[in-house]
């Protein structure tokens, strides 16, 4: 496959360490399936050249523009030059879409879990958004932790899906948060909680799980150890 080039059409901010950068592609992909990524690399003057994996979290129903939720990393390469010095009107090469796993294809009645920690949504905002323009019946149950309530991602987008489609669902939780304005969910995602979850969709249901290395580890730990088949959990990780 072929470098592609990206033309950066917009940068937002959605929490103190994310952004979103909306690309239009020079050449317009054949297809992008809901949970792909696609390559980065950055060229300095040097020659010296750096690459990073990003998953969408736009629909892939729209062939000609593509969206990356991007967190700053701390010493990333990649990361921190998108943030600190990307602008409307840029340019970067992108290669994709890449990746026939960590996918979700519409079909009917679907009934679908996602564990998602911080960036780790990216991929299930693709997947989400979809169900949602094509008015799909699959079930789909979010568990989605984060920091804080400024730290949560698409937030408002979220809450009108679970208003607007009775088979959306999602339960929130916050590992730092102090504020008594916060009334959900605390800490780190219980057992008792995900038990919960697992018994209120079907035992064939497929497990989805994206975030930090720690956070992917310890949540397929625990829906293994409560009984959870092995071929019905998917996993993506970073850091």
């Amino acid at each position: 496959m072929n470098w592609n080039i990206g033309n950066i059409e917009s940068i937002f901010s959605i929490s103190p360490r994310v952004k979103v950068f909306k690309l239009k592609l020079k050449n317009n992909p054949k297809k992008i399936i809901a949970g792909q990524y696609f390559d980065i690399r950055l060229t300095a003057e040097n020659g010296f050249q750096a690459q990073r994996s990003y998953s969408i979290s736009s629909s892939p129903k729209n062939l000609k523009f593509i969206e990356f939720t991007i967190s700053k990393s701390p010493n990333g390469e990649v990361s921190e030059y998108l943030h600190n010095n990307l602008q409307i009107g840029d340019k970067i090469e992108v290669k994709g879409p890449l990746g026939n796993y960590f996918n979700w294809i519409p079909t009917n009645n679907d009934q679908i879990i996602f564990f998602a920690g911080g960036t780790g949504i990216s991929p299930f905002m693709s997947m989400i958004r979809h169900k949602i323009e094509t008015q799909n019946n699959s079930k789909f149950k979010l568990m989605f932790s984060s920091r804080t309530i400024k730290d949560i991602l698409f937030f408002d987008e979220l809450n009108k899906y679970t208003i607007l489609d009775p088979s959306f669902d999602m339960k929130i939780t916050l590992t730092r948060e102090k504020s008594s304005l916060w009334k959900g969910l605390t800490g780190r995602f219980s057992i008792n909680e995900i038990e919960k979850s697992l018994h209120n969709i079907d035992k064939n249901s497929v497990n989805y799980i994206c975030g930090p290395t720690n956070f992917v580890e310890k949540i397929s730990s625990i829906i293994l150890d409560l009984g959870v088949n092995y071929d019905l959990i998917k996993t993506e990780r970073f850091g």
